[in-house]
């Protein structure tokens, strides 16, 4: 029996709860227990095929040596160990270094139980830590992290980007660390028709639709995007950049959409189903993610840029982070500097000028298709397990 640890785990959203649920219900349900937080939701049910056991979470504060933090990690430890006692405990995953890791560390104990810890990027990026920036701009985090990476026997990574974080921030070997990117579901994510009445419905109508999809968070780069939209504008006025997701951002970004007098050219769409979401990616024209790196807040791989290739759209990111794995720089998407709007206004202009952007697209799908299913993914964190 393997025991995955996490935090965030549908209905939560996020990419690595995303992840671990297309992976694990791809494995017989008896194999592996997901042990993660009771939500305040009855949407539980529609994420099926995983063997889930959900408790209540409770982490007043992240960092251990505190007295809540004491008593809180111990409830938590004690809990997870009672519900594993009964099987074999020779692996345990934990979803992040912090504070699944640290938990991880404390159900394992002094047994012969191996710990394997996932990694994703920002959430154990060093750079500018110290300057208060990120996950670990807690000396707790960072001490409880160095632990973690001691006693962890291997791990999992998103991207080439994380594994070279891994090595340079805590020492782990390249030996002890295995990449396997994320996937995308090619059946759900397809190309679709031009769709008239969607684009009536949302005011898309024959305009040059540019979409972004993803948290609210100052990484992301909407700001810069849409400062650079203010420029794109006098060379396409019919054009459109649509935000859709929710996040700390919006206010701000809002009120950017006003000082810069764009309310005609910037939509926000910040709850948005599944159904809608997939419509949205095949009734843009160009899907970016102009992110950049703030601190050590980084983009760990950006699986929305494989959501949006497998819809059949070109696709632009940041040059920050792993994005740059996620497709065939130059041949099924660009990666652009995003750390200036007026240089990612420049980059744009050239990109949506190019006549072979279909093109761009329909490599993008193929590319999507040979490397990223959810059945590979599976295949290789199941063989990866298997050799330990």
């Amino acid at each position: 029996m393997r025991y995955l640890i996490t935090q965030i785990f549908p209905p939560c959203v996020g990419g690595s709860g995303r992840w671990f649920h297309e992976a694990f219900r791809r494995y017989a349900p008896d194999s592996n227990l997901i042990i993660t937080r009771t939500m305040d939701t009855d949407s539980h049910s529609s994420f099926t095929g995983c063997r889930v056991q959900r408790i209540r979470w409770t982490l007043r504060n992240s960092g251990f040596f505190s007295c809540s933090g004491f008593v809180d990690y111990f409830k938590l430890a004690i809990k997870i160990r009672s519900i594993t006692k009964s099987g074999d405990r020779r692996i345990v995953l934990a979803g992040r270094m912090v504070p699944e890791g640290w938990i991880a560390l404390m159900v394992a104990g002094l047994k012969n139980v191996k710990i394997v810890c996932f990694a994703h990027g920002e959430e154990i990026n060093l750079l500018d830590s110290q300057n208060g920036n990120g996950v670990m701009s807690s000396l707790q985090h960072r001490i409880m992290g160095r632990l973690v990476a001691l006693a962890t026997h291997h791990w999992i990574v998103n991207s080439y980007n994380t594994r070279e974080i891994l090595r340079r921030d805590w020492g782990v070997t390249e030996s002890r660390i295995s990449v396997i990117h994320p996937g995308v579901d090619t059946e759900y994510f397809r190309p679709a028709l031009f769709d008239a009445q969607h684009r009536r419905d949302y005011n898309w109508s024959d305009r040059l639709v540019i979409l972004t999809v993803g948290r609210l968070q100052k990484r992301k780069g909407h700001d810069h995007m849409i400062r650079a939209i203010k420029t794109l504008a006098a060379t396409f006025p019919t054009i459109l950049y649509v935000i859709a997701g929710d996040g700390e951002e919006y206010q701000n970004l809002a009120k950017l959409v006003e000082e810069c007098g764009l309310q005609s050219h910037v939509q926000f769409h910040q709850t948005i189903s599944d159904e809608l979401l997939r419509k949205f990616y095949q009734q843009c024209d160009v899907f970016i993610l102009p992110n950049r790196a703030i601190g050590s807040d980084i983009e760990g791989f950006g699986m929305v840029l494989l959501e949006a290739a497998a819809c059949g759209k070109v696709v632009i990111a940041g040059a920050s982070g792993g994005t740059a794995e996620t497709m065939d720089v130059g041949k099924t998407g660009f990666i652009v500097d995003c750390n200036d709007p007026v240089v990612l206004a420049n980059h744009l202009l050239e990109i949506l000028s190019s006549p072979a952007l279909v093109d761009f697209g329909t490599a993008g799908r193929s590319h999507v298709e040979a490397n990223f299913s959810w059945d590979q993914v599976a295949k290789k964190l199941d063989d990866v397990l298997e050799s330990l």
